[in-house]
C-alpha cells in the first residue's frame, strides 16, 4: 500500500511539474524569460532560416540544439541588460536618443505597415518598366525585391503624409538665426 501511495504521489508530482506553470523557459536572477518570448524568437529565427537557399526541415536533434542556442542567447541578453542597467548605461543621452528613435520607428511601422499593400499589377508594371535590372535574377527573387521596394516606397510616402498632417496641427517655431551663423567650414569656391 505504501508503495502504491508513493507511486501515486510521484505521478502527481510529475503531473504538476509537467502541467504546472509552463509560462517561462528560464529565470535569470529571478527575471523570467517567458515561453511566449522564446517561441516568438524561435519562430522569427526559423522564418529567417527558411528564406535561405538550400533550406531544409530541421531534424528533432537539430531543432533542440537550435532551441538551446536561442535560449542561451536570450539568457546572455538578460545578463548583459542587467549589467548595463547597473552601470546606468541606459540613462546616457545618446542611448536615450537611440531609444527614442527606435520607439518612433516601431510606432510608425505598426501604425502604417498594416495599411500598405502592393498588388500583383503594381509588381508587374514595375518589372516591365525596369526589366534591365532583373535580367539574370530568378523570377521569384525579382518579385520579392520589387514587392519590397514598392512597400518601402509606400511606407516612406505614408510616413511623410503622417508627419505633414501632424506638422499642420502643431505649433512649430523655428529659430531661423541658427542657419545664418554657422561654425561649419565654408565650402564655397571663391576664385581670385
Amino acid at each position: 500500500m505504501k508503495k502504491l501511495l508513493f507511486l501515486y504521489g510521484f505521478i502527481l508530482i510529475i503531473f504538476i511539474t509537467c502541467s504546472g506553470n509552463n509560462e517561462w523557459v528560464a529565470k535569470v536572477d529571478g527575471k523570467i524569460i517567458s515561453k511566449k518570448d522564446f517561441d516568438n524568437r524561435y519562430r522569427m529565427y526559423i522564418n529567417t532560416l527558411s528564406q535561405q537557399p538550400g533550406w531544409r526541415q530541421l531534424s528533432f536533434q537539430e531543432e533542440n540544439m537550435l532551441k538551446q542556442e536561442i535560449l542561451k542567447t536570450m539568457i546572455g541578453e538578460q545578463l548583459v541588460y542587467k549589467e548595463l542597467k547597473k552601470e546606468k548605461f541606459d540613462k546616457k543621452p545618446e542611448v536615450q536618443q537611440l531609444f527614442r528613435q527606435f520607439l518612433i520607428q516601431k510606432y510608425l511601422e505598426e501604425r502604417l505597415i498594416s495599411k500598405i499593400s502592393v498588388s500583383t499589377e503594381e509588381v508587374e508594371k514595375f518589372f516591365k518598366e525596369n526589366k534591365q535590372y532583373f535580367k539574370n535574377m530568378d523570377p521569384e527573387m525579382a518579385q520579392q525585391r520589387i514587392n519590397y521596394q514598392l512597400m518601402l516606397k509606400k511606407y516612406e510616402t505614408a510616413t511623410s503624409e503622417l508627419i505633414d498632417k501632424l506638422y499642420a496641427k502643431a505649433k512649430v517655431e523655428q529659430n531661423e538665426n541658427i542657419f545664418l551663423t554657422s561654425n561649419a567650414p565654408n565650402f564655397s569656391t571663391n576664385k581670385r
